[in-house]
């Protein structure tokens, strides 16, 4: 998995360059655990379809009760196909599991249907809670 979750996360890095075509996206690397990095919590989730890996997602924890959702990503040849939504209700009962009462994440103007999913699946917008430069918009879920 850990190998899948790196190669699913330079996907995503690479569409995020094309799709916000702010100057310097980058993101640090996976390391072996499958983490960013000890620090923070990270603990990467790939979803598999057929034997191959189509989606990856991210959860750390931000505060006492509230976690995060990062770098919720599905390959192209598999959008469509309710792979990000089943990623999105797995995410929140692992949240649950961790106690967490709270998901936020963060997005882009850009990324539309990222946008339309966690509407339906009730995030609401809220005020910015970090300083990601690549986020114009912040949603947050009570589970």
């Amino acid at each position: 998995m850990r190998r899948d979750a790196r190669a699913l996360i330079t996907a995503f890095e690479a569409e995020m360059a094309r799709r916000l075509p702010r100057a310097g996206f980058t993101v640090e690397p996976i390391d072996e655990s499958g983490h960013r990095s000890e620090a923070d919590g990270q603990e990467f989730f790939v979803v598999y379809a057929d034997g191959k890996a189509v989606a990856v997602a991210a959860l750390r924890p931000l505060e006492e009760g509230v976690g995060e959702i990062k770098r919720m990503y599905v390959v192209p040849e598999a959008r469509g196909q309710g792979y990000a939504r089943r990623l999105l209700t797995h995410l929140e009962k692992a949240a649950v599991e961790r106690g967490w009462h709270t998901l936020r994440l963060d997005t882009s103007y850009a990324l539309s249907e990222a946008c339309r999913l966690y509407v339906s699946a009730g995030y609401r917008q809220i005020p910015p809670y970090n300083d990601n430069p690549f986020a114009s918009l912040w949603f947050e879920k009570t589970l």
